[in-house]
């Protein structure tokens, strides 16, 4: 099924370092003008609803974006934990998929990692809950240019969500390109509750560590806006149909 408004939109938003530097001064300049009336405002009363502090509402509240990050390398169980929150839970996929087409794909590249998975970049099959080599990571300058990495050093991992948008389109025409975002989205809500989970779990009386294994590392990032679509070339899917989506920064905070 052709959908060619879906088409013209990822043309026009694609990102390659020819248009990055338009892209960086159009967010950085652009200037939201005098305070205005919400559209959203309607004149009707407000009414307060009870206040809500349980222990999922401050995890919530803990995750944030930190731009700073150290020498440390990522474990393997750490990477696991990561790679989990958007595996699936006995047989049911923990991102949502519209007409159950799953549709997004998870790869990581492992800039510090420990043993022989360090300096690679890996596919993450979510329903068997393993990885498969794709590549062997970027120079480090390459990597800051193809995630547009704004950060104090260097995070020790990048994941980038990809989608295979066929059949999701050929189901739901165009109006399935919303779905398509929102399942990467929630994929990314999925990794940022995580890194919150990684900080809080001291706090909230959380076990550390899984039977066996040691402490979980504590870990920061931020959600990558400027990714660019020359990275699908390291994972060997330009000139395909897939299509690069977003994309997360991470490091361990001590």
């Amino acid at each position: 099924m052709s959908t060619p408004e879906f088409d013209r939109f990822i043309e026009a938003s694609r990102l390659t370092s020819v248009v990055l530097d338009r892209f960086l001064n159009r967010s950085q300049y652009w200037d939201q003008g005098p305070d205005r009336l919400s559209i959203f405002d309607q004149a009707a009363g407000e009414q307060a609803l009870p206040a809500v502090d349980d222990r999922l509402q401050q995890l919530f509240a803990a995750r944030q974006s930190s731009r700073t990050f150290n020498d440390t390398p990522i474990a393997h169980k750490t990477l696991a934990e990561l790679l989990a929150a958007v595996g699936v839970a006995g047989s049911r996929p923990l991102v949502p998929s519209a007409g159950g087409l799953d549709p997004v794909q998870t790869y990581a590249f492992i800039r510090r990692g420990e043993g022989e998975l360090d300096g690679t970049v890996v596919r993450y099959l979510h329903h068997e809950h393993s990885i498969a080599p794709v590549a062997q990571m970027p120079s480090a300058d390459r990597c800051r240019q193809l995630f547009s990495l704004d950060c104090e050093g260097d995070p020790a991992l990048m994941l980038a969500f990809v989608v295979d948008p066929a059949e999701t389109l050929g189901k739901y025409g165009e109006r399935g390109g919303r779905f398509l975002i929102q399942q990467v989205g929630h994929a990314m809500q999925n990794v940022g509750l995580r890194i919150a989970d990684s900080q809080t779990r001291p706090i909230l009386g959380l076990r550390n560590s899984l039977p066996g294994s040691r402490n979980s590392q504590k870990l920061h990032g931020y959600i990558l806006g400027g990714v660019l679509d020359e990275l699908m070339t390291t994972l060997n899917l330009a000139h395909t149909r897939a299509v690069l989506v977003g994309g997360y920064a991470i490091g361990v905070s001590g």
